[in-house]
């Protein structure tokens, strides 16, 4: 499915349901849907950074769908169309300044992308469509499920990710009591 085909799934929607609904959200917790592809018949796949790739398309996906609507129906149908993303918490497995910092690292990269971790490999947002992702939503929903200890991991700046997780250079564990 591309840009189009999801716009134009979206118009139906707005256009058949938005008397109705007040709340629209787009796509459900794009950041974890990013980590599921793998590109395995092209030649420019690379398993550590497809993930941020797919992410980015679907954000301008989200982003088009938002500014139709905001343009169209907004306006007389009164909702509001946003974003959920997935959150956990990260708690530091040890009160080590490292396992602090590896905590926070952790939650940065789920819901905020880190970029300065990440080094190389994430898309870049052109001028044109930064604006348009900067008006892209009326609310962010944040959906929770669990939580995590981390534990940080020494970061080598040498090796080189083959996997998006280790860009964070933390550990993270479940503890069940």
């Amino acid at each position: 499915m591309g840009e189009d085909d999801f716009k134009a799934y979206a118009n139906l929607c707005f256009h058949t349901f938005g008397d109705r609904v007040k709340y629209w959200t787009t796509i459900n917790e794009p950041q974890i849907y990013g980590y599921k592809v793998e590109r395995k018949n092209s030649t420019n796949a690379n398993p550590a950074t497809d993930t941020f790739l797919a992410t980015h398309n679907m954000i301008l996906c989200h982003a088009h769908v938002a500014q139709l609507y905001k343009q169209q129906y907004q306006a007389t149908q009164n909702g509001k169309i946003g974003i959920p993303i997935v959150t956990k918490w990260f708690k530091p497995l040890t009160e080590s300044r490292e396992d602090v910092e590896a905590a926070g690292r952790a939650f940065d990269f789920l819901v905020g992308w880190l970029a300065s971790l990440i080094r190389s490999g994430l898309p870049t947002f052109s001028d044109e469509e930064q604006a348009l992702v900067q008006n892209s939503f009326d609310f962010i929903g944040c959906n929770y499920y669990t939580s995590r200890y981390a534990c940080s991991i020494p970061f080598n700046p040498n090796e080189t990710p083959t996997k998006p997780d280790q860009f964070q250079s933390v550990n993270l564990t479940v503890v069940f009591l």
